[in-house]
């Protein structure tokens, strides 16, 4: 399959594709380190350092995995342990579950419940909705999601809201734009990611909310396909967020992963 003219499909050919390759290699393990730089602003210069370790298994058109994640943050650390699942009800219909538990609810999330169901309205479009719930030591965190993607050529294109918790009788409300051009194979893609807030599947960074103050996001990054199976993975990014409503601050972040499929 490595001699198929991949370059001359387009991304929803490559994606199944992609899923062809999940019939022969049925195994990933990958391990991704990410890191976090707190700018002028902050009382601290010290980064906030993030490691994990992954398995998925690919049996039909489903897929499980378990994670495990090592967080440090300034002087303290925690470990987050998850499994998940893709379950896949038809071609098109399927969903995502993610369930979490961590060695310190102060840091991690003591409990976590992540679920989203994904159905294909259009040959060109697929709707997303769901949840996201996290159980701290102190506050306990609610959101609730909504997307769609779409596919046109080599691109993918994704929009989200995430709407919630409610403070001071609001609901926050958080937006994320998903862009990835996929320049050779399935496998091999640029990114970019536009947002506000922080997303609750970003465990490197995510932490609960306890006042509506405002973050706004970039990050840049891509996938690239290796010999013998392996896929490299690369980003940076740029936040700013309002640490109180008179005062801004800055951080950057980056991350650097790799896969392997056997």
């Amino acid at each position: 399959m490595s001699k198929l003219k991949k370059n001359k499909l387009n991304v929803k050919q490559q994606y199944q594709f992609h899923l062809l390759s999940k019939q022969i290699n049925t195994n990933q393990i990958g391990i991704y380190y990410n890191i976090s730089s707190f700018l002028k602003e902050y009382p601290t210069k010290k980064s906030w350092h993030t490691t994990q370790l992954e398995y998925m298994k690919f049996t039909g058109g489903h897929s499980f995995g378990a994670r495990v994640t090592y967080g440090k943050r300034f002087i303290d650390s925690a470990i987050l342990y998850e499994l998940e699942s893709y379950p896949v009800f038809s071609n098109k219909f399927y969903s995502y579950i993610n369930v979490s538990t961590s060695s310190k609810s102060d840091f991690f999330q003591k409990f976590g419940l992540k679920t989203s169901i994904y159905y294909a309205v259009f040959k060109w479009i697929e709707i997303e909705t769901g949840f996201r719930y996290l159980s701290f030591n102190k506050a306990n965190f609610t959101t609730y999601i909504a997307g769609a993607t779409s596919y046109y050529n080599k691109f993918y294109l994704n929009a989200r809201i995430f709407i919630g918790p409610k403070i001071e009788d609001d609901f926050i409300q958080n937006y994320q734009i998903n862009v990835r051009y996929y320049y050779s194979g399935a496998k091999d893609y640029l990114s970019i990611r536009l947002g506000t807030g922080i997303s609750p599947d970003e465990s490197s960074r995510f932490m609960p909310v306890t006042t509506n103050l405002n973050s706004y996001y970039l990050t840049i990054g891509g996938e690239k396909s290796l010999k013998g199976n392996y896929n490299l993975l690369t980003s940076i990014g740029y936040l700013s967020e309002e640490l109180r409503t008179d005062r801004i601050g800055n951080q950057l972040f980056g991350g650097i992963g790799l896969k392997y499929r056997f």
